[in-house]
């Protein structure tokens, strides 16, 4: 039996998706037949998954201030995926360089707050060596981003059960963009 609530799971690792492209689900109750399609865009993903060993490694680039997080220096190069939990506020400043590069990629339950209206703000990866980006989610108070440039963030991709296509990313929670720049 399965409930609106059910998550079916497929291991797309074994199954040939050019024979096998679809999974037909008969809804008994409404005497339907749904036919959904089998990628790895739609397969589940978990937040847990990502934050393995990850915790509080985000204090070797941000200093910790009651609750804010500042980067650690006006020039911070990330290298390694972060997990920032929820409770906190991160800060960036105006000039300030947040550099992620080897596909590096923040996932952030806490809001951030970078206002550049006294000099732009920088969140990039470099031409020859891209960042993931950075996903904040599911935060009680608003984002806010102002005067700031994203660059060469590709999206996190590290494995087949969470992908996340775009270089910055909102979900379940506000935000306010204001003079923003988007380049490759």
């Amino acid at each position: 039996v399965i409930s609106k609530n059910s998550i079916i799971k497929i291991d797309l690792d074994n199954i040939d998706l050019n024979k096998c492209k679809t999974v037909r689900i008969i809804d008994e109750k409404l005497d339907k037949i749904h036919l959904v399609k089998i990628n790895r865009l739609n397969s589940i993903y978990d937040f847990n998954e990502f934050k393995v060993n990850k915790d509080n490694t985000f204090l070797k680039f941000f200093n910790k201030i009651d609750n804010n997080l500042y980067l650690a220096d006006n020039k911070v190069t990330v290298d390694e995926d972060l997990f920032i939990p929820s409770g906190m506020n991160i800060v960036i400043k105006p000039n300030q360089k947040l550099y992620l590069i080897n596909s590096s990629f923040i996932m952030s339950k806490s809001p951030w707050f970078a206002d550049g209206s006294n000099g732009e703000i920088i969140i990039s990866g470099f031409a020859n060596n891209n960042g993931g980006g950075l996903m904040i989610s599911n935060t009680d108070k608003e984002s806010y981003f102002n005067n700031v440039k994203f660059s060469n963030l590709n999206g996190y991709h590290s494995n087949k059960e969470f992908i996340i296509h775009g270089g910055i990313n909102f979900y379940k929670n506000k935000v306010f963009l204001k003079n923003i720049t988007f380049e490759k």
